[in-house]
């Protein structure tokens, strides 16, 4: 046994040394998952919720200037901006075809909270685990295609927000949803 580290160390101590590795940006985290939560504004989830990427962005398209005082979401890395009615229409007008149907995990681009099941890790390496318990979609590190992400349910304002919803490494999305007919209120989201 002693004879067999005498060998092995002596074998490191004799190899040609490693060539530098080439200047590249490390991954922060490959493939991740943007948890996403619907609520009203009492804080309590909102039955029948959707989300749904329905529209790509034209590379080109700049909404209305950051919204000062209005909603953003994951002030960090990948913000989401909510977006007014008749920006999210602009956008769909342009006609951009969607350049993905499903997220990075497989998971469908319209989802109902406690209703479709999702899945939060790609299948290779282990097993999927689809769960109606997940809501949001899987993410890859460096794509960066803007997208607009449509959030409703049944008796509520529909709201809209303009990001990269499916790059970027892991984070948090809490929208509040307002009350159909009651008052418009812009809040910061919770991250």
């Amino acid at each position: 046994m002693k004879l067999m580290r005498v060998i092995t160390l002596a074998a490191f101590a004799l190899a040609p040394a490693l060539p530098a590795a080439p200047d590249v940006r490390a991954q922060a985290c490959g493939v991740s998952f943007v948890d996403i939560e619907v609520v009203d504004s009492k804080g309590h989830s909102v039955p029948g919720a959707t989300i749904e990427i329905v529209a790509d962005a034209p590379e080109s398209y700049a909404p209305s200037p950051w919204p000062e005082g209005g909603v953003v979401l994951s002030l960090g890395n990948n913000p989401a901006i909510k977006i007014s009615l008749r920006e999210a229409e602009e956008i769909i007008e342009l006609g951009v075809p969607r350049r993905r149907s499903i997220d990075n995990c497989g998971n469908p681009l319209k989802q109902v909270a406690n209703s479709t099941k999702v899945a939060r890790h790609p299948g290779y390496g282990h097993a999927q685990e689809f769960s109606v318990k997940n809501f949001g979609f899987c993410t890859t590190e460096l794509y960066e295609i803007p997208s607009l992400l449509k959030v409703s349910a049944p008796g509520y304002v529909t709201d809209y927000y303009l990001g990269v919803h499916l790059g970027g490494c892991q984070r948090s999305y809490k929208i509040v949803l307002t009350k159909a007919g009651g008052k418009s209120q812009d809040r910061r989201a919770n991250t």
